[in-house]
């Protein structure tokens, strides 16, 4: 037989552990340069660090041994689960499917849903608690933060439904809100009283026919900024309500919701979302609270020592819950499990036979791991490097020793050395001689005809001439005329014969 919620007993560990996750809550508010207020979420940025998240609360049931999962559809998978923690942002009922769905759920005994109803009052109360400790310079801004949450606040409380009725229950808003002070209960000696630091805005009360609003459709605004239309369910399972926690004033701040169609079970309706976020964790009695939800979560009957329970955190918007009715063994792959289903797992046993290959390629490693320098792009020694590689892809030695001394006298201004190339000596000789074009030999030497013993010598007159012919030139005092084309005397062609 399982113990019941209100006679559970919680470990001394617990609250140790619950004030280490308060301590990170508060280390990580103090490095937050932006405050985050989103509400419900338990994972990631904003379900450790919005002040309306319950990131915490998870932290707090791992540390008294619980195994936690995010929840992120309703299906046959979380039969195995113990408890599921809900965290609505729509102050609406559930559709009949998601109703009928926990139905079933609960009925299979030593399972635990606890509803957390949404508030607002978060903000505003940190920027209260926080106006206290802030600088003399400071508290106008602080002030100025105050009246702007206090106004968001007012304007919220006035958007509330008329009434949240899953059919489990019936959550009326209370106007104003009520402080809780005192608490009254069976949990009332362990969790303490909340003084004037907390507020409630919903009485939670069992629900009644008159409100039954099964198939009434409720437009929401979603965060596009249309409106998102589902209908509203309602459970006609009889149950019992037993509050274990209470204000002075007699109004439920924890709800026990049993019923007979599902023994062994339980609902545990939260009336407020700030008495176990992450912002409200860090008040004492909010986390003596909250270790005794933990432990009243727990309905297992002598689970063996090494067998932890399973909490799943569900977080629903103005989408609703998505629900998947098919069995386990219907359910096709999902995730990386498609990877081994046809015609996927094809291409996965080729990758994975490469990806072997690849790791056996870089396996070897021979002598100890160096660290390799880095290199500069204004290292003149790599400049040399690479015009040294340049000439040896051109296999010519003698270029490449050319191309070297050239360096040694140009830019060095060697004239000797290992790398100078000594230059041809020079020949004077051949340099002073014209060369032959130079040399007008033809042209300055006289010919053979201006020799004058040639012409003082009268040649013999030969057959065919006249006697007079040489004796005429003898005795004229101008010199025959030279031809125009060669500068020689013009002599007769028949002289020459």
């Amino acid at each position: 037989m399982s113990t019941p919620a209100s006679q559970a007993r919680i470990e001394p560990r617990g609250r140790w552990a619950f004030a280490a996750a308060a301590l990170v809550l508060l280390v990580g508010f103090s490095g937050c340069s932006r405050l985050e207020t989103n509400y419900g979420r338990s994972v990631g940025t904003e379900g450790q660090r919005s002040l309306s998240g319950f990131g915490v609360l998870r932290e707090a049931f791992r540390r008294q041994g619980w195994e936690d999962r995010t929840v992120a559809r309703l299906s046959e998978r979380l039969n195995n689960v113990d408890a599921i923690v809900w965290t609505p942002t729509v102050e609406e009922a559930p559709d009949q499917e998601v109703i009928d769905w926990f139905e079933e759920w609960l009925q299979r005994g030593e399972k635990t849903l606890v509803y957390v109803l949404r508030d607002h009052s978060t903000e505003a109360a940190y920027w209260r608690q926080a106006a206290k400790l802030a600088a003399p310079e400071q508290r106008m801004e602080y002030r100025r933060r105050v009246a702007r949450a206090e106004l968001q606040y007012q304007r919220e409380l006035l958007a509330r439904p008329e009434r949240i009725s899953p059919g489990w229950f019936t959550a009326e808003p209370l106007d104003p809100p009520s402080r809780i002070g005192s608490s009254t209960g069976p949990w009332a000696a362990e969790v303490g009283s909340f003084g004037d630091q907390g507020r409630i805005e919903y009485a939670v009360r069992p629900a009644r026919d008159a409100d039954r609003q099964s198939g009434s459709t409720t437009a929401v605004i979603g965060a596009s900024g249309f409106p998102i239309f589902w209908e509203e369910g309602f459970s006609d399972t009889e149950v019992k309500h037993a509050s274990p926690l209470a204000t002075a004033g007699g109004t439920p701040l924890v709800t026990e919701v049993t019923s007979d169609a599902w023994p062994d079970s339980q609902i545990v309706v939260v009336s407020g979302g700030s008495l176990i976020n992450n912002f409200g964790l860090v008040r004492p009695a909010a986390q003596r609270l909250a270790v005794r939800l933990i432990a009243a979560s727990d309905l297992r009957d002598a689970p063996p020592p090494d067998d932890s329970a399973i909490v799943g955190f569900l977080y629903s918007d103005e989408m609703g819950v998505r629900l998947s009715s098919l069995d386990p063994t219907q359910m096709g792959p999902s995730g990386l499990e498609m990877l081994t289903a046809w015609p996927l797992n094809l291409v996965t046993i080729h990758a994975a036979v490469l990806g072997l290959v690849i790791c056996l390629m870089l396996l070897p490693i021979f002598g100890r791991p160096q660290r390799i320098p880095s290199r500069s792009s204004t290292d003149f020694a790599l400049h040399i490097d690479a015009v040294a590689a340049l000439m040896a892809r051109t296999t010519d030695e003698q270029y490449a020793r050319a191309k070297i001394s050239d360096y040694w006298v140009r830019v060095r201004g060697e004239t000797d050395g290992r790398w100078v190339i000594p230059a041809p000596p020079t020949q004077p000789a051949a340099l002073d001689q014209p060369a032959a074009l130079d040399q007008p030999a033809a042209l300055d030497q006289p010919a053979a005809l201006d020799q004058p013993a040639a012409l003082d010598q009268p040649a013999a007159p030969r057959a065919g001439t006249l006697d007079g012919g040489a004796a005429s030139h003898e005795n004229s005092a101008e010199p025959p005329p030279r031809s125009p084309r060669t500068g020689s005397p013009n002599v007769d062609a028949n002289d020459d014969q």
